[in-house]
């Protein structure tokens, strides 16, 4: 369950097919087609959804080399809460969605510099150069 929308999140965050096809192997942390950085998340992610992160040092070390207190603390929390909720779909036997609606959770639009840059030009030309009091 876990694996197919991980996979279309992938393709939205712009990681290429081989990479989402290394990720389902279970040495994927070792894959030289990832960064270090890359690495050092898969090799923590895998011990944090194992629930063996504690016994590890090293990979909290390799982790932390590679990311701020904050960004560990997000990166372990939203692996922790998906492990959860892929064992309990898996357990309730919850059906997966098509994977053209999984495709669609993950689409983002995307917009064309220029044109932002236009719009944001025209507010700040039409700024109003006094704000009304509030009542």
């Amino acid at each position: 369950y876990s694996l197919a929308h991980r996979r279309a999140l992938g393709r939205a965050a712009g990681f290429a097919e081989e990479q989402l096809d290394l990720v389902a192997a279970d040495d994927c942390a070792a894959s030289p087609h990832f960064s270090a950085r890359q690495r050092a998340a898969l090799a923590w992610t895998e011990l944090v959804a194992r629930n063996t992160a504690k016994h590890r040092d090293d990979v909290y070390q390799e982790i932390r080399s590679h990311f701020d207190d904050a960004q560990v603390v997000e990166l372990t929390g939203l692996c922790a809460i998906s492990s959860k909720v892929d064992r309990i779909q898996n357990a309730l036997r919850i059906p997966l969605e098509p994977e053209t609606k999984i495709e669609a959770f993950y689409r983002s639009p995307r917009v064309d510099p220029a044109r932002l840059k236009q719009y944001l030009a025209d507010i700040a030309a039409n700024w109003t150069r006094q704000f009304p009091e509030p009542r």
